[in-house]
């Protein structure tokens, strides 16, 4: 019995969809001690063993899910002895469409497909902040660009031009007249300079030969007294994005300021390691060494020129190791992480990882 229906149980029975509850009834032919006579019974699926029923004659079963299920049952004897053949039936419940393996298979592809149109969606939409915080960075470069060229470095310009003037009406013979034109030779570098990071600022984010860029950079004059620099280049050669090139070069020049004015240095060794996950930049230099308090304290006293450097390196996601180099120099190694160091590759998705480095 299912719902207050009878089924007969001379073949399988098939419970409708909904059923979670059924009860059977059975009874056994015992002429000689019919009072003596208990039963037994297990459903397969549920019970792992035989329930003693006693001299019941019904058994229940609730809260079934749909599925297949064998009921047996067999009547024991006063003595303890089973019936050699008991009974049995077949019962079926029927699932629901949302119970069936369909309807899983059906749901885990809508989930799937679900969570991909979330995922894309929330991809687009980070692409987006991505991009719109990249272009706020470049307008602003480009509004500092402007201000420089059109305030700081038209205002040393005229200055240029009036030293000069000053310095030509010295007699050549005139001690002053000297020392005023190395100053303003030295000033005109540093507008040069200036034009040429005003120019980085606008071209920020195009790729760029860092090879190039590191020798222009510690080619530039006023650097003290000349230096020997050898550039040795390891692993397949890649473009580096315009900014960590700039920061790099940034990083290259004090380097070489630090190993001619504090070192002593006659060559620096720069070697540039394109690989795959990172790009790595070491400075050799054969000065006389950095001092060991210098080196456990991270930076000079009063100096910010190693400070300088590990920020720069940092704001790339890198790091900058500063070590003393066997049997005499300084080493300086810059690593930076691929997504870092690199042009973006595959869109503006590929840029959203690279965690903008403002």
């Amino acid at each position: 019995m299912a719902d207050g229906r009878a089924y007969d149980v001379d073949e399988a029975v098939i419970l409708p969809v909904g059923s979670r509850s059924f009860e059977v009834a059975y009874t056994a032919t015992a002429l000689s001690d019919p009072k003596g006579t208990s039963f037994r019974y297990r459903l397969e699926g549920v019970d792992t063993d035989w329930i003693e029923a006693g001299t019941r004659r019904q058994a229940f079963y609730t809260n079934l899910s749909p599925g297949d299920y064998r009921f047996h049952v067999a009547a024991v004897t006063s003595a303890g002895a089973a019936s050699a053949n008991g009974a049995a039936i077949d019962i079926a419940i029927t699932p629901s469409f949302v119970q069936t393996r369909a309807f899983l298979v059906a749901a885990l592809v809508a989930a799937l497909v679900a969570a991909t149109l979330l995922y894309r969606l929330r991809l687009r939409f980070l692409a987006q902040r991505f991009s719109e915080r990249l272009q706020e960075r470049l307008d602003e470069r480009e509004r500092i660009a402007r201000e420089l060229h059109d305030t700081l470095l038209q205002g040393v310009s005229g200055l240029l031009l009036k030293f000069q003037g000053l310095a030509a009406r010295l007699p050549r013979e005139h001690h002053l007249r000297g020392e005023m034109e190395t100053a303003l030779d030295r000033a005109e570098d540093l507008v040069v300079e200036g034009r040429d990071r005003v120019q980085n600022l606008r071209a920020a984010d195009e790729p760029r030969d860092l090879e190039e860029v590191l020798a222009l950079a510690l080619a530039r004059p006023g650097l003290h007294r000349p230096v020997d620099v050898r550039m040795v280049r390891a692993g397949r050669p890649r473009l580096v994005a315009g900014g960590a090139a700039a920061e790099l070069a940034a990083i290259a020049v004090e380097a070489l300021s630090n190993a001619t004015r504090h070192g002593g240095a006659q060559t620096m060794i720069v070697t540039i390691t394109f690989g795959r996950r990172q790009l790595d930049v070491t400075f050799e230099d054969d000065g006389v060494g950095i001092p060991s308090d210098v080196l456990a304290a991270g930076r000079r006293p009063g100096h910010f020129g190693l400070v300088g450097m590990r920020e720069r390196a940092e704001q790339l996601k890198g790091r900058l190791a500063v070590r003393a180099r066997q049997p005499i120099g300084t080493c300086l190694a810059v690593s930076l992480p691929a997504v870092s160091a690199y042009p973006r590759v595959g869109g503006i998705f590929a840029g959203y990882w690279q965690r903008s480095l403002s």
